[in-house]
C-alpha cells in the first residue's frame, strides 16, 4: 500500500511512528502537519490530520497513549485521536528521546531537559546546560544510564544519570 505525503522542499525527516498493528504516525515540518494513518492488510488511510503538529527534523514519542513532539519549535502532547494536551514554548529546533516515562530533550539553546511524559501537562524535573556550540539536532542517545549528545560543530557530550 502506499499514500503520497508531498511536503515543501519535499523534506521528510522525521520517521514514521509504528502505534500499533494498524496505526501510524507521520509528521512533516515546514507547515506540512501530521496525520495518523490506519492499514487495514490492503489499504493505507487517513483517520485524521492536524497542521499543530509539524516534526521539522525530529521524531515524535510515544509512550504509552499519548506522542510527545517538537511542533517546529514548541513541545506539545497530542492523544491518539489527535487532540492537543499541551505545549511548552522555549524548546526551538531541539530533538527528543523517550526513557521509559520520560522524554529527554536536547533545546535549540543545547539545554538538556528531562521532562515527564504526562498527559496532565509540562513538568521539568530537571534541566541544565549541556552543549555549546551550534545546532541541536541529533537526538540524545541513552545506553547503560548515560545520555550522549552532540551538537552541529561536532561538541560530543556524555551525562552521567545513572
Amino acid at each position: 500500500a502506499k499514500i503520497a505525503w508531498k511536503t515543501k522542499n519535499d523534506v521528510n525527516a522525521a520517521n514514521v511512528v509504528v502505534i500499533d498493528e494498524e496505526r501510524l504516525f507521520i509528521s512533516s515540518g515546514y507547515g506540512h502537519g501530521a496525520a495518523m494513518m490506519v492499514f487495514d492488510g490492503e489499504e493505507l488511510g487517513e483517520l485524521w490530520q492536524t497542521k499543530r503538529m509539524k516534526n521539522h527534523m525530529a521524531t515524535s514519542m510515544l509512550i504509552g497513549e499519548h506522542l510527545y513532539g517538537i511542533d517546529e519549535a514548541v513541545l506539545k502532547c497530542f492523544d491518539l485521536e489527535g487532540k492537543e494536551l499541551w505545549s511548552e514554548r522555549g524548546i526551538g529546533k531541539g530533538a527528543l528521546s523517550a526513557a521509559g516515562s520520560r522524554l529527554l530533550v536536547h533545546t535549540a539553546k543545547g539545554e538538556l531537559l528531562v521532562v515527564q511524559a504526562d498527559p496532565t501537562g509540562f513538568k521539568e524535573p530537571s534541566r541544565s546546560q549541556a552543549t555549546q556550540r551550534g545546532a541541536c539536532w541529533t537526538s540524545p542517545v541513552i545506553v547503560d544510564g548515560l545520555i550522549y549528545l552532540r551538537s552541529s560543530r561536532g561538541e560530543l557530550v556524555v551525562r552521567d544519570h545513572r
